[in-house]
């Protein structure tokens, strides 16, 4: 587990940061209600940078290419294609916000 530099209360629910750094790779960190997401933070369609992009709900729309979105729970592109790389995310007791780096990622998705 890598920490980075985000704190749990430093981010509202439905916040996206997108400057995050864990050893050296650049993330986006994402608040849903009360769960965080940590995925990529480039574009599989040509590694442009996600810098910019905007969360509604659980949409990540990306700001290089129009109709470009991914879901933050699991990463899966929106209507198909190459997903965005995404890393477990928990909270330690003192708040600090820790990303599990080459570690196996499993979607929480609800059931219907």
């Amino acid at each position: 587990w890598v920490p980075v530099a985000a704190r749990h209360e430093a981010t509202g629910p439905g916040e996206l940061l997108d400057d995050i750094l864990a050893d050296g790779l650049p993330l986006l960190l994402a608040r849903r209600d009360e769960r965080w997401f940590a995925l990529d933070a480039v574009c599989p369609i040509d590694s442009a940078s996600l810098r910019g992009a905007v969360l509604n709900g659980n949409t990540l729309s990306c700001p290089n290419h129009p109709g470009c979105h991914y879901d933050i729970r699991s990463g899966a592109r929106v209507g198909g294609g190459a997903p965005l790389i995404c890393h477990p995310v928990r909270a330690d007791d003192d708040g600090r916000i820790l990303i599990g780096l080459d570690m196996d990622f499993t979607p929480s998705l609800p059931g219907f």
